[in-house]
């Protein structure tokens, strides 16, 4: 799971105070749009982030190294155009159109997908990294602004419309993470179309939730875009000191990204040449499957660790924020440990179990949530509140650098 557009408080939902259906109703109307928009739009992203390694080695031919060059690539992108969609939602379309208006391209990516050809797949992963990155910084913060307006004051509900917000990221990244590259593999059912099926399926998904967003416009904040103002030189030098004071937090960020954007590219190759795939059941998983174990394991480990730590550090002073971190680090090392006992294991030929990954899938897991998580919000609490929207784009920029590192790293 893609922990950057993880709340920056994680809270958890608050107790009905009488019944599901009376909590359910304190939610506005426009977060149900969003909700199940964002599920389907997030179960067409993680799955052709599923999909894409595979299909740029066996469809196209790509060696791995260059397979995952490609793929670093797309997600730099999608992590760079964020900018851009900051900008035109606040300057000049709003927030809403800015998500309609670049949800066309999004879709059209995913047809060129299917269509085969080299050049279609490299155009659209260009409208894939244009549509996603450029709703990304947006669908969120419309989501506040509607419980801002049509709940002022309820700051409990909107933390946790913020917690099932994320919860439909996770969960739409564990059904497409899974279920699509069953549908995509050459002897299955759709045979030699099944990453034209996969890829039909995601453009769909994205149709669905393009329409389900839009259908919601009279439920959502009303937005009045204003022409701002040219920053200051005390504003500029304002944000060069706080770029300052996290920027070597956000270089060692960028490092530990690097390594865990490998897992939907160098693990999947590991996996398809060195792991037993077939389990005690008969039943053979693809090696791009064993992706969804992130976002599934996310699902349970944010609320068991928020728990933990509470239990064991209530006052956060024995851990703090900068500590849980360092043991994020340490568990990410521990991570390519694990894989590298596998690496030599395999060495010769013979293929090694299934839970070495399952176990570097865990412990990578747990670090993802006491380095991303935590990071984002010690970055928040770190910048004063005029610099909260240039701290957040200085954090999806990390993303993007990552992924930039991530392409000399596949030569190797």
């Amino acid at each position: 799971m893609d922990s950057t557009e993880a709340p920056a408080e994680a809270a958890t939902p608050a107790k009905p105070r009488h019944s599901l259906i009376g909590y359910l109703r304190r939610h506005p109307v426009g977060f149900w749009f969003i909700f199940w928009g964002e599920l389907a739009e997030r179960c067409a992203f993680y799955g052709i982030r599923a999909l894409l390694f595979v299909y740029l080695t066996t469809v196209l031919g790509f060696q791995d190294a260059y397979a995952t060059s490609v793929s670093a690539t797309y997600k730099a992108g999608c992590y760079l155009t964020p900018l851009l969609g900051g900008f035109l939602a606040d300057r000049f379309l709003g927030k809403y159109w800015t998500i309609v208006g670049f949800s066309v391209p999004y879709v059209c990516g995913m047809l060129l997908m299917g269509v085969g050809t080299m050049y279609a797949v490299f155009g659209g992963l260009a409208l894939l990294a244009l549509g996603s990155g450029t709703i990304k910084p947006n669908i969120s913060t419309l989501m506040g602004l509607t419980y801002d307006e049509r709940r002022p004051g309820d700051t409990k509900i909107r933390n946790d419309a913020f917690y099932m917000f994320y919860f439909a990221i996770n969960l739409g990244a564990v059904i497409s993470s899974y279920l699509l590259p069953i549908v995509a593999k050459p002897d299955g059912a759709f045979g030699d179309r099944g990453y034209f099926v996969g890829f039909m399926i995601t453009a769909g998904l994205m149709g669905l939730a393009l329409a389900l967003f839009a259908s919601g416009k009279r439920h959502y904040a009303h937005e009045q875009v204003r022409h701002r103002e040219p920053l200051t030189a005390a504003e500029r030098a304002e944000q060069w000191t706080v770029l300052y004071r996290i920027g070597g937090l956000f270089l060692l960020v960028s490092l530990w990204w690097a390594a865990y954007d490998l897992k939907d590219n160098i693990w999947i190759a590991f996996a398809r040449d060195r792991i037993d795939l077939e389990l005690t059941t008969g039943w053979t998983l693809q090696p791009n499957q064993l992706i969804a174990l992130n976002p599934f394991l996310i699902l349970i480990l944010v609320p068991t660790l928020n728990l933990f730590w509470k239990f064991i550090d209530p006052t956060g002073e024995r851990f703090p924020s900068p500590r849980k971190m360092f043991v994020g680090f340490l568990l990410m090392s521990a991570t390519y440990a694990v894989l590298a006992g596998a690496g030599y294991l395999s060495a010769g030929g013979t293929r090694v179990s299934i839970l070495w990954m399952v176990a570097a899938f865990v412990i990578m897991t747990v670090s993802e949530v006491m380095v991303s998580v935590i990071g984002l919000e010690l970055a928040f609490r770190a910048a004063p509140p005029r610099m909260k929207s240039f701290v957040t784009a200085c954090w999806l920029l990390t993303v993007f650098l990552a992924n930039v590192l991530t392409i000399p790293i596949a030569r190797l």
